[in-house]
């Protein structure tokens, strides 16, 4: 007798963003940037979120974990696998979760008292890339119900960016672009293969030196440097390439799709990637665009999107997602899935 294969699908979505609005006009006003660069005009980004007090990169996994469980009706302690994706770690101190991992907190949060958990790192593609690995353990029968999840308490790199000097650290300008926030998906156990697909993964080390995140100097926290005309630059280069693979692999159509979210980096590269997709595909029937209200939360980015697309209504069961990561790196990912039953429901 042979098993019947087994699949993974979203059973559910959440993103969780901080009470506190931050504009960009505060951070960044005319003036303040070399050459009276408008930094809100060049990018788009006229506002982000930062962390409430006592927040930290925990508390907003953990703030868009209960949403999914709530979401997918599955307690903590029947969650089989915790993996956490976080580009930022840190604690309200500014130290690195490291040892304990971060999802050892989360599931000491959550209360997930029968869950193995780990995490992996992949830059912003950490999310998808975790998806990646979440479906793995699914369909090898390892797990039945998986939660992905990530927190970026990112924004320290905004004040270390404001405390230098941007004639000699152009490369800090674009950490102004970054806002805080959470993500987290629960996959489960189905027998239909197409719920949740996946692109092949491509990593572009010719890249990697276009975007460098280290720890400040003399204070405490990261830092970031980016060569953003350069990154900018190289994603364009690579954005058709890697959406033709994908419809190729999984055999989809583009003027089918009815969503395409994109790493959220800025608005005005992802109009001109829209474009750029525009001339080679057709006009794409939507494509989300967050980014102005929540600055480029990193890892976190789709599942933001995903959640503001809720909470506009433009989510329905049954309509399909394409969601296209961009990792420092380069890493591209692209994952393919359908929008779960109950979502016009969720709170």
């Amino acid at each position: 007798m042979v098993d019947e294969p087994v699949f993974s699908e979203v059973v559910s979505f959440a993103g969780y963003l901080p009470n506190k609005v931050v504009y960009t006009k505060d951070i960044a006003p005319i003036g303040s940037i070399p050459r009276k660069i408008d930094f809100e005009r060049l990018t788009g980004i006229i506002s982000h979120r930062e962390i409430d007090d006592g927040q930290d990169s925990v508390e907003l996994a953990y703030e868009a974990s209960i949403k999914a469980l709530k979401r997918g009706n599955i307690k903590a302690e029947d969650i089989d696998l915790i993996i956490n994706c976080s580009v930022s770690k840190l604690d309200n101190k500014l130290n690195q979760i490291l040892e304990p991992s971060f999802s050892a907190f989360l599931a000491k949060r959550l209360g997930a008292i029968n869950s193995d958990y780990f995490d992996v790192g992949n830059a912003c593609s950490g999310m998808i890339t975790a998806l990646k690995i979440a479906d793995m353990y699914i369909q090898n029968g390892m797990a039945k119900n998986v939660l992905v999840t990530s927190g970026e308490y990112i924004t320290p790199v905004i004040r270390e960016a404001q405390n230098t000097s941007f004639w000699l650290n152009p490369d800090a300008v674009p950490s102004l672009s970054v806002g805080d926030g959470g993500g987290a998906y629960l996959l489960g156990a189905t027998s239909n293969p197409n719920l949740l697909r996946f692109g092949e993964p491509q990593t572009l080390a010719q890249y990697d030196s276009y975007c460098i995140a280290d720890a400040a100097i003399r204070a405490p926290g990261p830092k970031m440097r980016t060569k953003g005309k350069k990154l900018h630059q190289a994603a364009m280069k690579q954005l058709i390439t890697s959406f033709q693979r994908t419809l190729d692999v999984l055999g989809l159509e583009w003027m089918e799709i009815d969503h395409i979210i994109t790493h959220q980096t800025s608005a005005k590269i992802i109009e001109r990637g829209n474009n750029l997709t525009v001339d080679v595909f057709g006009q794409c029937k939507c494509y989300h665009i967050c980014v102005d209200e929540t600055g480029n939360t990193a890892s976190t980015s789709h599942a933001v999107a995903l959640e503001q697309g809720l909470k506009e209504n433009h989510f329905s069961e049954g309509e399909d997602v394409l969601l296209h990561s961009y990792g420092s790196g380069l890493s591209i990912f692209i994952a393919h899935f359908i929008i779960p039953k109950g979502v016009s429901s969720w709170s």
